[in-house]
């Protein structure tokens, strides 16, 4: 991945790049980085509800910045298995918090694509998008199907699928569950709307409501394989060639990328250094009577 970020860049025309950048609107690129606030929390309270509020929206929000550090610094999707291990520490279920975030995946995943069909009749949209937009759409009918099968299928079992059915118990709740998909799609809703202003605040032809879903999915689908730390390289190359099918040159794009990228990155990052600061003292902790234990019972009688 470097080296074809590399090789890449090389061709690209930096005074080009950083004259689409420096005259960028800063309040609105303020009120973007403000966008990740409420978007945590929604997904904090989608979390609670999953696991049915055995632990607190604020805990859980300091969870989801731990792991947004972790994946931004060791490596994409890093912070997966950090909010399972929190999840646990929690006193919660391995089988609970595994499928607690295998579930949050699948509602991520189908609310994507409920915000991306709009694009299905969208009449300028560039050929080339199509395959991968259908490709989305038929995820997400799948993940919505294979959701659905597994709320019905987990009702009542026993032993360690019952423990699994835990998970989406609230589901099986028509109200709670319409809260779910409400949090689910307006979180996505936040996404596009900060897309859309670090564009307008780059001067970049935001026009419909097209360009910023499109982007908002190329990331996304970019995401998928893990990665660089932060998904570098990956993310802006889904974004430039994002933008690019609607006529927007390379520099300016991948001013863009750049600038956005590190909108949903930096602020996060430096707030969850403190969570993953705290886990591992935690973790520590824990580990220290074990080994004193350990200790103690190899130490030889009289010492």
């Amino acid at each position: 991945m470097v080296v074809l970020c590399v090789v890449y860049v090389r061709g690209l025309d930096w005074d080009a790049i950083w004259r689409s950048t420096a005259g960028a609107s800063v309040p609105l690129l303020l009120v973007g980085v403000a966008g990740n606030i409420p978007l945590i929390w929604l997904k904090a309270l989608r979390m609670r509800i999953l696991v049915r509020g055995r632990v607190g929206t604020l805990r859980l929000m300091g969870f989801y910045v731990a792991s947004y550090a972790a994946d931004n610094l060791v490596m994409s999707q890093a912070g997966l298995g950090l909010r399972v291990a929190l999840l646990r520490r929690e006193g919660l279920p391995l089988a609970t918090a595994v499928t607690a975030q295998a579930l949050e995946k699948v509602l991520e995943g189908v609310g994507l694509a409920l915000v991306a069909a709009p694009l299905v009749f969208a009449s300028d949209l560039d050929p080339r998008l199509q395959r991968p937009l259908d490709g989305c759409l038929i995820i997400g009918a799948a993940g919505l199907v294979a959701l659905i099968a597994v709320v019905a299928l987990t009702r009542d079992r026993p032993g360690f699928v019952q423990k699994l059915a835990d998970t989406t118990a609230a589901l099986r709740d028509p109200v709670l569950a319409l809260r779910v998909g409400l949090l689910t799609v307006v979180a996505w809703l936040i996404e596009v709307v900060m897309v859309a202003l670090t564009m307008a605040a780059l001067g970049l032809p935001v026009g419909s409501i097209d360009g910023p879903i499109v982007v908002l999915l190329a990331v996304n689908l970019a995401a998928l394989v893990p990665g660089l730390p932060a998904n570098v390289g990956a993310f802006e190359m889904a974004a430039t060639v994002a933008l690019g099918s609607f006529g927007v040159a390379s520099e300016p794009a991948l001013g863009f990328a750049l600038v956005y990228h590190a909108l949903h990155t930096i602020p996060v990052t430096l707030v969850g250094l403190a969570g993953l600061h705290r886990a591992t003292r935690a973790r520590r902790a824990d580990a220290l009577p074990g080994q004193n234990a350990q200790l103690a019972k190899a130490r030889p009688p009289g010492n």
